[in-house]
């Protein structure tokens, strides 16, 4: 046998044909933005000029746009010495603070030993000062590391201490990178090489609202870079005035636009782009769903956002580790926000079985996993009752039931024979009077 799916693999439309399922084949989208926006905005500001603080942040706040703000701890371009009381102002704001190093270097003419004190440095003080949020994002000061060939010695270091970092330079006759980005670009590693648009006071609404509308249509994702407003440093000072008929257009598009801090957004584009949407069974109960993409769950944890065509059946409730899951209906559509890898997804056909699928936890692990030849499967079992262990390929066909009787409470443990198995992605269900889970098995016979 063979699995089609293997980890990496990026799915955007799967269409489950799961033996478990009685009905025809159930189609499911991820949307490409989060709420099923259209397209994504995410406002941001270099050096930590006191303007962006006083002036800008106050109208953002206003029209519930939230952007990130990539400061330097030390004497940057604009404050000496840095502002927390401001910066501060933002964070409880629930803005992202990024970095934006130390002293405002050039990377590309520094040693490596410096790039990795800029870096790291900040990040870890900013870490230190702020403690209600982690510092993801780093954006190179003068674009240096963005997407120059000659950059990489400071990407490589980098991609040690962020998820992804912000350049410059995108084409101005575009001004928004296309959702597809990972497809159309020639860099070598896309999420530290994201461009973004130099605002500048030239850059009147007019222009600002085609960048808009142009990537509301195209479905991409706009990163307009500010510096000084209405003061700061010799680059790119605009009067808030400008600023505040830019987030005015925004919020006007807000039916389209998601306007959200540049961590935000990059998550959400990379749990979309790895992410599979698998059935676990139906029953009596309703359909249990898996949304998993296997990305570092301390870190990649934004919702996505799920379409699933309605059953024929009413829906009561829709719950995610044991918890409601607010849904809307468009037609013959269910939407609903499910954060990756944060347990089953149940969408309920009577009121009696919200809540009722998963009465007690129950801890279950497999080792080694991947794996290449055996492993075993172990759980604990607070208390005795009828257990089934399902093995399944990535297309949910049903491969294998490695158990089916009634066990003690107690510690338990199974053994699963890969040997004849081909590389990729595998489930297995553990089910019983109060439990259902899946987990992943991952074949590596490389």
């Amino acid at each position: 046998m063979s699995a089609k799916i293997t980890l990496g693999t990026t799915v955007s439309q799967l269409f489950l044909t799961m033996s478990t399922f009685a009905q025809t084949p159930l189609a499911y989208t991820l949307s490409p933005w989060f709420e099923n926006k259209k397209a994504a905005v995410s406002i941001t500001f270099d050096d930590n000029c006191d303007g962006q603080f006083t002036s800008a942040l106050p109208e953002m706040n206003k029209r519930n746009i939230r952007g990130t703000f990539y400061v330097n701890t030390g004497q940057g371009s604009c404050s000496n010495p840095t502002r927390w009381d401001l910066i501060k102002t933002a964070a409880v704001a629930n803005h992202e603070i990024g970095a934006h190093t130390i002293n405002h270097l050039d990377l590309n003419t520094v040693s490596e030993s410096e790039i990795t004190h800029q870096v790291k440095d900040c990040r870890d003080t900013i870490n230190a000062r702020l403690g209600n949020q982690k510092c993801l994002t780093i954006a190179y000061p003068f674009g240096s590391g963005g997407t120059i060939a000659e950059s990489e010695k400071v990407r490589n270091i980098v991609k040690q201490y962020f998820i992804s970092g912000r350049g410059a330079g995108i084409n101005y006759e575009v001004g928004y990178i296309p959702y597809n980005t990972y497809k159309n670009t020639n860099f070598t590693n896309w999420d530290y090489q994201v461009e973004s648009y130099a605002v500048e006071a030239k850059t009147t609404k007019s222009e600002y609202d085609i960048v808009l509308d142009r990537t509301i249509q195209n479905g991409g994702w706009f990163i307009p870079q500010y510096h000084g407003i209405d003061r700061g440093n010799e680059f790119g000072i605009i009067p808030s005035s400008l600023f505040i008929e830019h987030v005015t257009s925004i919020a006007q598009r807000a039916n389209s636009i998601w306007a959200a801090p540049y961590v935000e957004a990059f998550m959400y584009h990379k749990e979309k782009r790895n992410a599979t949407l698998v059935a676990a069974s139906e029953d009596n109960n309703g359909w249990v769903l898996e949304l998993k993409d296997f990305l570092p769950n301390n870190i990649y944890n934004h919702p996505l956002t799920v379409r699933l065509k309605r059953p024929s059946w009413m829906v009561y409730a829709i719950t995610q580790n044991n918890q409601q899951l607010s849904y809307t209906t468009d037609g013959d559509t269910l939407q609903f926000n499910a954060v990756p890898d944060n347990g089953s997804i149940i969408v309920n056909k009577t009121a009696l079985a919200v809540f009722e699928k998963v009465k007690e936890e129950v801890e279950v692990s497999a080792f080694p996993n991947p794996l290449s030849s055996n492993c075993y499967i172990s759980y604990t079992l607070k208390s005795s009752c009828n257990i089934k262990v399902d093995l399944f390929n990535a297309q949910g066909t049903l491969l294998s039931t490695l158990v089916h009787e009634k066990q003690s409470a107690g510690a338990h443990k199974v053994e699963v024979n890969a040997g004849n198995f081909s590389s990729g992605m595998y489930f297995f269900r553990l089910s019983g009077d109060v439990i259902s889970t899946i987990n992943p098995l991952i074949v590596n016979q490389n």
